[in-house]
């Protein structure tokens, strides 16, 4: 697990460093806990298919990389990211695509801009292991987009959520209603998959 952290540390740093350098942004950091919490999803669940509602500036895409290709052979690895600021998301993807120590999986990355719903909408049901939902404020917002994700995640899969410092307590109707079990990991909730 460490070795894992570190590569990802490494890589990450040129992905900031690169969006830094364009003045697009500032990428928000992706924490160590949250960077282990998705790293130990895919190994230990072994997720190749993940929905992933806030691509930003890739570091979450990094994290997966970097586990990823821990995992057996099987199906072909597949990452989706969903770029709510359509210039940092182009820019990340490029950057990933076309640096050579993220060629092993960056071809599997894939970059869709606008809202969640929408760039979900062409993923077939049931496709995704793990689908992961950024909820930084409003719960109608994060609702809305737990059920895009929750229609691509296969039955048994996982949806995890994501909140925001910022973000509204969790209302308790809305979690029960989604089956939601909560995790006390980092300010999160799992639910298993429907079905």
């Amino acid at each position: 697990g460490e070795r894992m952290y570190d590569e990802f540390r490494h890589l990450a740093a040129a992905v900031r460093e690169a969006v830094r350098a364009t003045s697009l942004a500032t990428p928000a950091d992706l924490s160590a806990a949250r960077s282990a919490l998705l790293q130990g999803l895919v190994v230990g669940h072994g997720c190749r298919y993940v929905v992933d509602t806030d691509f930003g500036g890739g570091l979450a895409a990094v994290a997966w990389g970097t586990a990823v290709k821990r995992l057996p052979g099987g199906a072909a690895p597949r990452y989706v990211g969903v770029g709510r600021d359509p210039d940092l998301a182009r820019f990340a993807h490029t950057f990933l695509t076309r640096r050579g120590e993220f060629l092993a999986w960056a071809r599997f990355v894939e970059v869709r801009v606008g809202a969640v719903a929408a760039a979900l909408a062409t993923i077939p049901d049931g496709r995704a292991d793990l689908a992961v939902v950024h909820a930084p404020g409003a719960w109608a917002d994060a609702a809305r987009d737990w059920d895009a994700a929750a229609r691509v995640v296969r039955p048994g899969g996982l949806l995890l959520l994501a909140r925001g410092p910022a973000a509204d307590p969790v209302p308790g109707g809305w979690a029960a209603a989604r089956r939601a079990v909560p995790l006390d990991a980092g300010g999160c909730l799992l639910a298993a998959g429907e079905g």
